[in-house]
């Protein structure tokens, strides 16, 4: 059991951790915080993919249409919107269906280069690409992955910004085109969901905050870039994300903003706390306590993970608004002191990495999943999907933030290990109640078809 409480997933998706010179991901370490007496250069590839580069903007678009045309049975290669500059942010797709959404199947996202002089997320993301499509077929922890995932990577959010951006600046190339930081111009609907925990004690609302009526007061002009995600979130039911940034050490999970009352919890917190450390723990060293995961300025971040507003609030994030406005379950990664790393020290990066790419894409298949039906056999959407806890008391209480069934009746509520209470709510509907719902330590309960009779 690690220190929450919490098992890092399967032996499958580890690599060796044995002192020695052919060990690349404790040289990862290693080389990071001293200088070693081992030869790393073997660790600059990876079963002959080349680690060390920076891949300008149209680079990247020409290795994703060429991975398209070399693995077209896996992938599919769509455009969700344009930067400021006119640059396309492609969403490189990779499952065995990858034209359309499976019942059943997860939909998962990674995004990079929010920032765009933050590179490590944008590098890693396309060795991530590329390692899975070698080795579907090949290797059992690829293939199950995109087998019974449907695997969604938007490299870069920000091309314009790293276009701009140096290796020696702190600040080049963070903002997009028209010198907006990205991560601060989303609708801060966490405002609303504390407005909402607050109003009657137990009976509160942290799920599709935008179809509340109620409006943020941060509201601004957003940005074309900030537009085609906020698109994307409505074109699939994604059930988790995580968005790679640089500048420090840990996973960060929501809220990133506090209430009036001081509090950041989400009625999901420990589920969220799980999740950030199932990568921070497969991580080389983020979870470890050494100083070489502890930045300049920064605090001490015990098992490598943070609560965004107890570190400090970021009103107007992306994490935040994937919570209160979809389904999706999204956390923030930093991956390195250095934002723009040079090109040689790349490698170390991956490595560092690599595992907790993996199992953080694996959480994904915890919880509970199903379909729901009338009583003609046809699936049911927007069906509204609530538990409640058997343990104990959340506060605020979980069945505060529900999910909803998609267009073809399948649902997916992540959760840990636990009995459940799960509700399913659709007007003119009679409401259907399933009780003690037994939920396993990393595992996904496929629940019985749901019926719904018309009141």
């Amino acid at each position: 059991m690690g220190p929450l409480g919490v098992v890092v997933f399967l032996s499958l998706f580890s690599l060796s951790t044995s002192e020695n010179c052919s060990d690349c991901k404790l040289l990862s370490k290693t080389v990071y915080i001293n200088a070693t007496d081992c030869d790393y250069l073997k660790c600059t590839e990876d079963e002959g993919m080349k680690l060390n580069h920076h891949t300008s903007n149209e680079e990247l678009e020409a290795y994703l249409k060429h991975w398209r045309t070399s693995y077209n049975e896996i992938t599919a290669v769509k455009p969700i919107g344009k930067s400021v500059k006119g640059v396309i942010l492609y969403d490189f797709i990779i499952s065995d269906n990858p034209e359309q959404h499976e019942p059943l199947e997860p939909e998962f996202k990674y995004v990079g280069n929010m920032h765009g002089n933050e590179v490590v997320g944008r590098e890693i993301l396309i060795n991530l690409i590329e390692w899975l499509l070698r080795n579907y077929k090949k290797n059992e922890t690829a293939t199950y992955l995109v087998d019974n995932t449907r695997i969604h990577i938007l490299v870069s959010m920000n091309p314009d910004g790293y276009a701009e951006s140096v290796d020696n600046n702190w600040l080049k190339g963070r903002e997009n085109a028209n010198k907006v930081d990205l991560n601060r111009n989303f609708p801060n609907y966490d405002e609303v969901a504390y407005k909402l925990i607050d109003l009657v004690k137990g009976q509160c609302r942290t799920h599709h905050l935008q179809e509340t009526g109620l409006v943020p007061s941060n509201l601004q002009k957003e940005q074309p870039e900030t537009k085609a995600i906020m698109r994307w979130l409505k074109m699939y039911p994604f059930v988790l994300s995580a968005n790679l940034h640089g500048g420090s050490f840990v996973a960060n999970y929501p809220y990133d903003v506090g209430s009036y009352r001081g509090k950041s919890k989400t009625p999901d917190d420990e589920l969220f706390r799980h999740l950030a450390f199932v990568y921070s723990s497969s991580h080389s060293f983020m979870s470890d306590g050494s100083k070489a995961n502890q930045c300049a300025g920064d605090k001490a971040f015990p098992d490598g993970i943070t609560n965004g507003a107890d570190w400090y609030p970021v009103p107007g994030g992306m994490q935040d608004y994937n919570y209160d406005t979809s389904n999706c379950y999204e956390i923030t990664l930093e991956l390195g002191c250095i934002k723009y790393p040079k090109k040689k020290d790349m490698w170390m990066y991956w490595y560092q990495n690599k595992d907790a790419l993996l199992n953080f894409m694996n959480a994904v298949h915890i919880g509970i999943k199903g379909i729901i039906v009338d009583e003609n056999g046809n699936g049911l959407p927007d069906v509204k999907v609530t538990v409640e806890d058997n343990r104990y008391d959340h506060n605020p209480a979980m069945s505060c933030h529900s999910v909803y069934s998609a267009e073809d009746g399948d649902f997916f509520r992540l959760l840990l290990e636990g009995d459940y209470d799960v509700t399913f709510e659709l007007p003119f509907y009679k409401t259907v109640v399933k009780r003690k719902v037994n939920v396993k330590s990393n595992d996904v309960v496929t629940m019985d078809t749901i019926f719904m009779e018309r009141e």
